[in-house]
């Protein structure tokens, strides 16, 4: 079993952004930056400040990020004229301690809370909101993505032992969340993440179907 531990964040988009995201024709894939350590250690201190719990009062401080500009401190990284399907951002803020790989999907309760913080953060500079279905994950909004003692061989979060192959995140759904926030927190060498544009299939599709 592996011991790599993720944080997910599903995200609504502001509805401003709508129009202007609809009109940009031309498209790239992927796209990385890496922030710089002073930037790091200043989002780190400013985060220290924030005294709520983004599992339960994330609304809170998706305004407090909002009010206090954090969002300046990164590069302007979501506001490019071409419309960038997958996003890498390296180096960002993550607790300082980690505490070791849960043995359950719940959300740890003496975790430090850097990593939902750089969530939060992200997905206000995005101008998006956090985003669940009620009946998942116990309506938790900030999700924990790890692998679970007796579930290596299912095909989801919790296994391990197997390639979980193209899917997209939650099509099922009637109105799918806009963005997926992946964080690792406790990477694994062995474990890859793979993209395809939907766009390229779609284009690649007989005119008849």
């Amino acid at each position: 079993m592996g011991k790599y531990n993720n944080s997910q964040l599903r995200l609504k988009k502001d509805k401003s952004c709508i129009k202007i995201l609809r009109n940009q024709k031309e498209y790239k894939a992927i796209d990385s930056i890496e922030l710089k350590e002073d930037i790091k250690t200043e989002l780190f201190n400013e985060f220290k400040k924030i005294n709520f719990n983004p599992y339960t009062e994330f609304n809170t401080i998706y305004q407090l990020i909002y009010k206090n500009s954090l969002t300046k401190l990164l590069p302007n990284f979501f506001a490019q004229s071409k419309y960038i399907s997958v996003n890498i951002i390296q180096n960002l803020p993550i607790d300082k301690n980690l505490v070791e790989t849960p043995l359950t999907d719940k959300s740890p309760i003496e975790k430090e809370k850097t990593s939902e913080l750089s969530l939060l953060l992200l997905s206000v500079a995005l101008k998006a909101f956090p985003y669940v279905n009620e009946d998942e994950k116990s309506n938790t909004v900030i999700q924990n993505v790890i692998p679970i003692p007796n579930k290596e061989l299912e095909l989801s979060g919790l296994g391990s032992s197997r390639t979980f192959n193209w899917h997209t995140e939650n099509i099922h759904e009637e109105n799918p969340a806009d963005y997926l926030l992946l964080l690792a927190l406790r990477g694994d060498k062995n474990a890859f993440t793979s993209c395809m544009l939907v766009e390229d299939i779609v284009s690649g599709l007989s005119k008849y179907i």
